[in-house]
């Protein structure tokens, strides 16, 4: 090409913003996931994962004010997956940072969600994480033995 030609200038957004925004976040390039995963939300219904990723992305490029609405997105989309345990681990996650803000009655309501998934007994890492869960909230109780048989 010879210097005076002019040339269209390329489109600042990818063809497939999704993966792209997948290969962002694996770099963790968290402003250009965030903007990428962003728009292939809004060009369409993303998976669980993908919701996940994104709310992970506006976490770390300070956008924690959304991370929790797509973190609720993302355990409506995994159980619709069929992906109960995932959704479970979420609907925990979802309780744990409301009861953070002092919502307990919204984190009482997650967390009796994910405990309708999964009940109370199982083996599952989302059954570890609704134990440590219980555990915390016991604690700040000044219940430490909470659960416990004498």
């Amino acid at each position: 090409m010879a210097m005076s030609e002019v040339t269209s200038p390329t489109s600042a957004t990818p063809a497939d913003p999704l993966n792209a925004g997948r290969e962002a976040l694996a770099r963790h390039s968290w402003p250009e996931a965030y903007e990428l995963l962003s728009d292939a939300d809004h060009a369409g219904a993303l998976s669980g994962a993908d919701l996940e990723a994104l709310a992970l992305a506006a976490f770390f490029a300070a956008h924690a004010d959304i991370e929790l609405d797509v973190k609720e997105r993302a355990f409506k989309a995994h159980l619709t997956e069929g992906d109960e345990i995932r959704a479970a681990y979420l609907a925990i996650d979802v309780a744990r940072a409301y009861g953070y803000t002092g919502k307990h009655s919204i984190a009482a309501g997650w967390l009796r969600r994910a405990e309708g998934i999964l009940g109370t007994d199982g083996t599952t890492y989302a059954h570890g994480y609704l134990a440590l869960v219980r555990s915390e909230k016991a604690g700040q109780a000044g219940d430490p033995f909470v659960g416990q048989q004498g």
